[in-house]
């Protein structure tokens, strides 16, 4: 599969699960939603337009990217990808299944360019799993971009870790977004890009 061999090549002994950002370094946490926003109509317009924006700013359209779908065995019928792929496009979606805590779990992959995706359309869908808003899904998904060498993961409406290879390729994010950054991780994200 696809992912395994980008993990080894560029994040080496890392296991694509919740949790990312202490699994990795370099790494950061951006907090999605407002926690002082009450109207939720605002406050999950606001989760949606960080989580748009953050993957803009490390995506260009042609990107090689792999999309790493995990689905619950309990949530299998909710697996449709369709509303989220480019219908002129054909696609290979590999599937393994592995599990956590006794639970199994599918792993659906995608191998495609950055456009061939309905990438916010899925990423809304992933803020919204939490909030009873349609759309929604409950699965994970890690978006994998090849140019970048980073790992996107929204994780839900409160936030989004992105890993890099390296420190370099993270420090524009990290620079133009820090006030983004997740207070209770930002001593330790600090430190990363000081040190």
């Amino acid at each position: 599969m696809e992912n395994s061999l980008f993990l080894e090549r560029y994040f080496s002994n890392l296991k694509l699960m919740p949790g990312l950002l202490y699994s990795w370094e370099p790494a950061i946490r951006f907090e999605l939603g407002d926690p002082n926003e009450h109207d939720n109509k605002k406050y999950i317009a606001g989760s949606n337009e960080r989580a748009a924006t953050l993957y803009n700013n490390l995506h260009r359209p042609d990107d090689e990217c792999i999309i790493v779908m995990d689905v619950l065995e309990v949530d299998l019928k909710r697996k449709n990808l369709t509303p989220f792929l480019n219908r002129s496009q054909h696609f290979r979606i590999d599937m393994t299944t592995y599990e956590m805590e006794e639970i199994l779990i599918y792993r659906f992959e995608i191998a495609c360019k950055a456009d061939e995706i309905a990438v916010l359309k899925l990423l809304r869908a992933v803020v919204n799993s939490d909030l009873g808003v349609k759309p929604n899904i409950p699965h994970r998904v890690y978006i994998l971009n090849k140019r970048t060498q980073t790992i996107f993961h929204v994780y839900d409406d409160r936030g989004c870790d992105v890993l890099g290879s390296n420190v370099e390729t993270l420090r524009p994010l990290y620079e133009q977004y820090n006030d983004w950054i997740l207070d209770y991780d930002r001593e330790a994200i600090t430190r990363m890009f000081k040190g």
